[in-house]
């Protein structure tokens, strides 16, 4: 995962790393505030060697204290020093526990040890430490006895009173709280990214559709056709780029009939078909848009016209091709599905149909067809083979990857052209970050065609 994938993982899960975040956060406050007060108190022992005469005899002596400093630190802490303290200070509990209270820290390139107790009182911790110290003195004191130049053990600072507990730290737990909680966050994000099998970046899409992404339809509500003459608006322009994109899919011999499908259903292909339709004749080319969904035909409710009369009354010889069209707008024309048919896969896999695209490329620039999603139904496959190239219409967080890839074995299995695929319904937040992605890498570097060499060919 590189930075920018990372970054786009982050804006995904923004509001469970934000969660963690805070649930981290409250519980070092709530740590903090219910935690057992802890109070350290700190006496200093400074252990005398005897003199000595001579450089050399005094490096001898420190390289000695050096090495055997830390054992008496240790005795410091050690049972029986406990047992002294538990004697001297009247104490009804084990030497492992009041030892488990005291640290003995020897301070560096010195003689000195600082002797720490914890205690869930001031008085207690600092009885504790004073009570340490004579007990070490007294230890290193009889170890000692009867021995010509002994260490011994002289006091240099006794405890104080601690004014303030040492822990709880709520300044420091609360930071730790927040640390642990980001890094639970983003190892859930992380967890969450690896487990979700849908398509979400251009990464995933083009890898498993085989093709390039050409355009990302931000999330939106409202009606299907946003696209119409006249309307410049921030719905709009992801399909003027999707049109742009398109044109540019082979800027040596563009596409004339382009079939719009989809992996499964409610993925957005109707609105992708409608308004990329409506976007292309804006730019003054002649465009046919049918409606090829023969089992949930909806272009024409899309466009506000009568489905009653179109693809499917051609093939029952009810109207002919120019009475089936339903003028839209000037540049505009829609072939609505008709009546629908028990045998869908049957009329678009036919002759007759084959026949009809061939009409309307005759009469048109450019000829849009809307289409059943790949997977449910074998619809778009038969008619894949008939177009000049195929836009598939993703849906953000929903498909899902082996349902991308296998949409993609179905169409290569007759030989389809893919152009590339829309990413639709994409978060806004995500959008604007998508959008940069797609037109930086399929920027054209020739210039663009004219509608009138799309006409062309």
């Amino acid at each position: 995962m590189d930075l920018v994938q990372f970054l786009a993982m982050l804006r995904r899960r923004l509001a469970l790393i934000l969660i963690c975040l805070i649930a981290g956060v409250a519980g070092g406050a709530f740590f903090a505030a219910n935690a057992q007060p802890v109070y350290l108190a700190q006496s200093r022992a400074f252990l005398r060697i005897p003199g000595t005469q001579g450089l050399g005899q005094q490096i001898g002596a420190f390289q000695l204290i050096a090495q055997v400093i830390n054992t008496y630190a240790s005795i410091a802490t050690s049972r029986a020093n406990a047992e002294r303290i538990i004697t001297s200070l009247g104490l009804d509990e084990s030497p492992a526990d009041v030892a488990g209270h005291l640290n003995a820290v020897v301070e560096k390139q010195t003689t000195i040890i600082d002797i720490f107790a914890s205690a869930s009182t001031a008085a207690e911790a600092q009885q504790l430490s004073n009570a340490a110290l004579r007990a070490l003195t007294a230890e290193v004191d009889q170890l000692g006895e009867g021995q010509i130049g002994a260490v011994t053990v002289r006091t240099l600072d006794t405890a104080p009173l601690p004014t303030a507990p040492s822990s709880p730290d709520k300044p420091l737990d609360i930071t730790v709280g927040a640390l642990l909680g980001l890094v639970v966050g983003l190892a859930a994000s992380g967890i969450l990214e690896a487990l979700d099998r849908t398509v979400k970046t251009s990464t995933h899409g083009d890898v498993l559709f085989g093709a390039p992404m050409l355009g990302v339809v931000p999330r939106r509500r409202g009606n299907m056709l946003v696209v119409r003459r006249g309307v410049d608006n921030s719905d709009v322009e992801p399909y003027k780029a999707l049109r742009t994109a398109v044109r540019f899919a082979n800027p040596d011999n563009p596409v004339r009939t382009i079939l719009v499908t989809s992996v499964n259903s409610d993925d957005g292909k109707t609105t992708t078909a409608a308004n990329l339709a409506v976007a292309i004749a804006l730019s003054g080319v002649r465009v046919v848009v049918v409606d090829a969904d023969l089992r949930r035909a909806q272009l024409a409710k899309a466009f506000g016209l009568d489905s009653q009369v179109g693809l499917t009354s051609l093939f029952l010889g009810e109207a002919p091709l120019n009475d089936a069209l339903q003028e839209w707008d000037r540049d505009i024309s829609v072939l609505a599905s008709g009546p629908l048919p028990p045998n869908p896969s049957e009329i678009v896999g036919s002759q007759l149909f084959n026949q009809i695209l061939t009409s309307l490329a005759g009469i048109a620039d450019v000829v849009v067809i809307d289409a059943p999603p790949v997977l449910p139904v074998t619809d778009a496959v038969a008619i894949a083979s008939q177009v000049d190239g195929v836009l598939i219409v993703a849906r953000h967080g929903k498909t899902l990857r082996n349902g991308a890839s296998e949409t993609r074995r179905r169409l290569d299995g007759v030989g389809a052209n893919v152009i590339g695929y829309v990413l639709n319904a994409v978060p806004a937040r995500d959008a604007q970050s998508y959008y940069a992605d797609y037109t930086h890498n399929t920027a054209p570097r020739s210039p663009a065609p004219t509608g009138h060499q799309l006409t062309n060919h």
